[in-house]
């Protein structure tokens, strides 16, 4: 729930977020519970009787995303800069907040729970963010070999029921990159009238 912004509109942000998300998904889990676990002739009616619950799940989520944003709010401040540990330290430390009744095992245990979890969040947001920005990349003057398809036949639909030629050892290079293809060519069939 990373959000930009000073601290206290951050938190009220991320807790409206929760709250959003927590009626949301709730919503759709509860109908679809009360719709499964209905008598027949009263699924709709079920499913909407279920969705009673949907309040206490929206809160409990506004509450969660409310603390954990003040949690990483206040790790902002302490620690004078904003990365990947403050998301991951603050989910330790919201999860320990919310289990602090049941004694220091329990909170323990929620706190190792929470970081493991956000470690994941924030390394498959990592990950996501990587793979948009193409690192894989390839010098411009080094010609790469690709293999190029060749089909044999003019038939309009050719490619779609024969198997293709791949001829390998074809460099970057040798392929135009003007807008037409070589091998481009006109159907022999004409294009049926599409009324």
């Amino acid at each position: 729930m990373e959000s930009t912004g000073t601290c206290p509109d951050r938190v009220i942000s991320d807790a409206g977020v929760g709250f959003a998300v927590g009626a949301v998904g709730g919503s759709v889990y509860y109908f679809a519970k009360g719709l499964r676990n209905a008598p027949s002739g009263v699924r709709f009616a079920g499913g909407l009787q279920a969705m009673c619950y949907v309040p206490r799940v929206a809160g409990s989520f506004a509450v969660w995303g409310g603390v954990y944003s003040a949690c990483d709010c206040a790790l902002v401040h302490v620690r004078q800069k904003e990365d990947i540990w403050n998301s991951i330290l603050a989910g330790a430390a919201a999860s320990g907040i919310f289990s602090l009744r049941q004694g220091f095992r329990a909170v323990a245990k929620s706190s190792l729970n929470g970081a493991i979890l956000f470690a994941l969040i924030s390394g498959a947001g990592i990950m996501v963010k990587n793979s948009q920005h193409g690192t894989m990349s390839m010098p411009a003057d080094v010609p790469a070999i690709t293999p190029v398809e060749t089909s044999s036949g003019g038939e309009w639909f050719s490619g779609l029921f024969t198997k293709r030629k791949v001829e390998e050892g074809v460099t970057n290079s040798s392929i135009k990159t003007d807008d037409t293809l070589e091998t481009y060519r006109e159907p022999s069939m004409p294009v049926p009238p599409f009324k």
